[in-house]
């Protein structure tokens, strides 16, 4: 099922340990570690994370969680992040 697969990749995200902001980069290498390297692939899942409104970007090249989004998928996260707190806090 496509939620798992977003599971995953959220996960893998979540434990590089960079906490509130991703780079592109970040995100694609998140999503090699479960879907391959296939560049198309990278790029589909990408895109479709980014339609779904998985992530928002700030600022030009930096991408956030949508936190909202993610609370309803029961994602494993670290105790050190609320995720139903609005803005991270600083750890």
């Amino acid at each position: 099922m496509k939620t798992e697969v977003i599971k995953q990749i959220l996960q893998n995200l979540l434990e590089t340990k960079k906490f509130g902001y991703y780079t592109r980069v970040d995100i694609e290498k998140a999503i090699m570690q479960s879907r391959g390297v296939d560049k198309r692939t990278i790029q589909n899942w990408f895109d479709a994370l980014w339609k779904l409104e998985y992530f928002l970007q700030p600022q030009p090249g930096i991408f956030n969680l949508n936190l909202e989004k993610v609370v309803g998928l029961e994602v494993k996260v670290s105790p050190q992040i609320d995720l139903k707190q609005k803005r991270l806090g600083e750890f």
